[in-house]
């Protein structure tokens, strides 16, 4: 991680026998505004026909090897930030399910369009020791890929930001089954279950930055700044222990 977009292409799934053509220029518009405001352009794109609507972009970009954010390299003494609250797929199952008031729906939409290319120059000067975005397999299971062989995390469960309205929809049983997917596959790693948020597949969730304990409040500091409003220090690298990931 630590890139910067240079181009992309659309990749769209669409039903034009039952969807207005003005419902696939505004995702495309959307696509591309948000390639722009990270610096990119679109470049063309392949549209199929199909029942079921998806997007998404292949994007090309560029990284300076010397400022490579690698997901593994986190040490003893870090501590982790995560910019972003969690809650977005057990939202977007809600509003499958045409649960959500439009306030609700636009909190987490506006959650879920924040770039987390504001990250980058927020932390300029600030060594992140590694890094990962929290998107399919949930918080725990993105956070068990940054593991190495001589670290543990000590999670703050209670530190983890979280939409409220998701917690509400968790504790009635609006869960996507790729949440409870993703609590079978980490259950090796963590001290004791968790609440079924830290498990939810995330659409466009926001990252995961081990920096150093004394960089730490600037770090949150300068996030906080660049509109990552819900950054939270939810854990420090310990020690590898008896569990990889010690819930607390």
């Amino acid at each position: 991680m630590g890139g910067e977009v240079i181009n992309a292409l659309n990749i769209v799934g669409f039903d034009s026998c039952n969807l207005a053509p003005e419902i696939l220029g505004e995702i495309l518009q959307g696509g591309a505004d948000k390639v722009r405001e990270c610096g990119g352009v679109i470049v063309g794109g392949h549209t199929i026909e199909t029942q079921q609507m998806y997007y998404g972009l292949s994007a090309t970009g560029k990284v300076d090897p010397k400022n490579f954010w690698a997901n593994n390299t986190a040490e003893v003494g870090n501590v982790l930030i995560l910019t972003k609250p969690l809650g977005s797929g057990i939202l977007s199952t809600a509003i499958k399910a045409d649960l959500l008031s439009m306030e609700q729906i636009n909190e987490v939409a506006g959650i879920m369009a924040q770039l987390n290319f504001y990250a980058l120059k927020a932390l300029s000067g600030i060594k992140v020791y590694a890094a990962t975005d929290v998107t399919g397999f949930g918080f725990l299971g993105h956070l068990s890929e940054m593991l190495n062989d001589k670290i543990s995390f000590n999670v703050f469960e209670k530190d983890v930001p979280v939409i409220a309205s998701a917690k509400e929809f968790a504790d009635m049983g609006i869960i996507p089954e790729g949440s409870y997917k993703n609590r079978e596959f980490t259950k090796h790693f963590v001290s004791k279950e968790a609440d079924i948020l830290l498990y939810d597949a995330q659409t466009s969730g926001g990252l995961l930055l081990a920096v150093s304990e004394n960089d730490a409040s600037l770090a949150l500091k300068r996030l906080k700044e660049a509109g990552y409003e819900r950054s939270a220090i939810i854990a420090q690298t310990i020690q590898k222990g008896e569990f990889d990931i010690f819930l607390n």
